[in-house]
């Protein structure tokens, strides 16, 4: 059983160049067409799925820019500390949410863990509501003239 890995990756600086070399690469089109290989052991090619492919297209805009990445197995349960840094919120504020019913979670003993899958519904749903009310406020403003 493979188990996550906690520390961040982070590109070097002299890696960043080629980071967003693959970064245009990956975003220049329809991936699901992309066959690409790395060469393994004696110089024979693997070739990488298509999902390591979308993984990658996924990861590369941070790494770009320098910034870290860390991978998070769907299937985990989460501490409030780790659903908090995710949602980059306090862990106070995470509890609360979790206390007034807003985030499903369960119980190991004493602690609260909360499944990933949850997490990252609600943090799509947040996101949509945020976008409704800036396009709610955009609207508005529109309406009453206001100029950027």
């Amino acid at each position: 059983m493979a188990t996550a890995v906690r520390e961040p990756v982070v590109p070097a600086r002299d890696e960043v160049g080629a980071v967003k070399n693959l970064r245009h690469l990956l975003e220049s089109g329809d991936i699901s067409h992309l066959t690409a290989f790395v060469q393994g052991p004696g110089g024979q090619p693997i070739e990488l799925a298509p999902v390591v492919l979308e993984l990658l297209r996924r990861a590369l805009p941070e790494l770009s820019r320098g910034n870290a990445i860390t991978i998070v197995p769907v299937s985990k349960e989460l501490t409030t500390q780790e659903a908090a840094d995710l949602l980059n919120v306090s862990r106070p504020f995470l509890v609360s949410l979790l206390n007034k019913g807003h985030l499903p979670y369960h119980l190991v003993g004493t602690h609260r863990r909360i499944a990933f899958d949850e997490l990252m519904d609600y943090k799509r749903r947040r996101a949509g509501k945020r976008s409704e009310a800036l396009a709610a406020i955009a609207a508005e403003s529109e309406r009453l003239g206001l100029k950027p």
